[in-house]
């Protein structure tokens, strides 16, 4: 089972105020990491950053996903996120929302990823019938997540309609290093996937894995080649992070 809490940037407006300079200081310290790494390659483009957060924002979202609240739970066999009432966000959470729907750090993650959505930006037809992306087009989405035993999610690319995936992990103490996602290479060279359907492993060699490290992020920008996915977990397994997506606004 999966437990998922998801934090929409368009949701109503609450009554939390953000001092400007703790937003700031947040967005610097996030846009700095992004900024700071270099991108690996094989078997597609993707990003590592160690120390993504502020230290005490991640502390704060770990005691969030450590205390998620009933009534989110999804089966890995259907994969709906189901949005998480105003009332129920903590200080941090609402914090970690302010920082991953800023514009400055999406437009850092687009420019990363310039060289792979660049011909997603120009005035042509996506493949998927969709118009160029424009900034009024990009929406963020961050989600809790806490996988526990027997949660699989076999080899996929994700629907279009995600530019950029990325994961941040909140390992918990004494959790498995081995937790991370897992990046996929088809044996046939020519299997690609529009992202309607997930495949089987014996399809694939596994070609990399994020590590699974507090405070780590993996960040990749989708194509119908970049094939991710995790085994199904052992049990007593409590895999927890943060899903951050940059979606063209209205498709998930």
């Amino acid at each position: 089972m999966e437990s998922t809490a998801a934090l929409d940037a368009f949701e109503l407006a609450d009554s939390t105020t953000w001092s400007n300079d703790l937003l700031e200081s947040d967005v610097e310290h996030v846009v700095g990491r992004i900024r700071s790494c270099s991108l690996a390659g094989g078997p597609f483009d993707h990003l590592i950053v160690p120390d993504f957060l502020p230290a005490d924002l991640f502390a704060g979202v770990g005691a969030a996903l450590a205390d998620m609240p009933t009534g989110f739970q999804r089966s890995s066999a259907v994969l709906t996120a189901y949005q998480v009432p105003v009332r129920h966000l903590t200080p941090a959470t609402r914090r970690l929302r302010a920082v991953l729907t800023d514009h400055l750090v999406a437009q850092t993650v687009l420019d990363t990823f310039a060289h792979v959505l660049a011909p997603l930006m120009d005035d042509g037809r996506h493949p998927g019938g969709w118009p160029a992306i424009t900034p009024q087009r990009i929406f963020p989405r961050v989600e809790l997540m806490r996988d526990t035993e027997a949660m699989v999610l076999p080899p996929h690319t994700d629907s279009h309609g995600r530019l950029v995936a990325a994961l941040v992990y909140f390992p918990v103490s004494g959790g498995g290093a081995d937790l991370g996602t897992r990046f996929y290479r088809p044996l046939d060279p020519a299997l690609s996937c529009d992202g309607r359907r997930c495949h089987d492993f014996s399809q694939f060699e596994e070609a990399g894995r994020a590590p699974y490290a507090a405070n780590s992020l993996c960040l990749f920008a989708r194509t119908d080649t970049s094939f991710h996915g995790l085994p199904a977990l052992a049990r007593g397994s409590d895999r927890r992070a943060v899903q951050w997506s940059l979606l063209r606004n209205g498709h998930f």
